[in-house]
């Protein structure tokens, strides 16, 4: 993993709740918001979303832990 990328991980970690949205989580992919709220609601994702209307929620801890699965794996 990239030092950059280990910020941004970092970051979420410290971030209050046990929400994230694809705002937050579109850089550490490098994938487009809109496309996550779009698969996030359609529950098309490799980790879990939580659609609520307009908006998608992803769980904080499921979501960290597949990033760092998948970089032990060779994101």
């Amino acid at each position: 993993m990239d030092a950059k990328t280990r910020a941004q991980l970092d970051a979420l970690q410290k971030k209050p709740g046990p929400w994230l949205l694809a705002t937050d989580i579109a850089p550490i992919l490098r994938w487009d918001p809109q496309w996550l709220r779009i698969k996030g609601r359609e529950r098309d994702l490799p980790f879990p979303s939580e659609p609520h209307g307009n908006r998608v929620q992803f769980p904080k801890a499921a979501f960290i832990a597949w990033v760092e699965q998948q970089i032990e794996g060779g994101m």
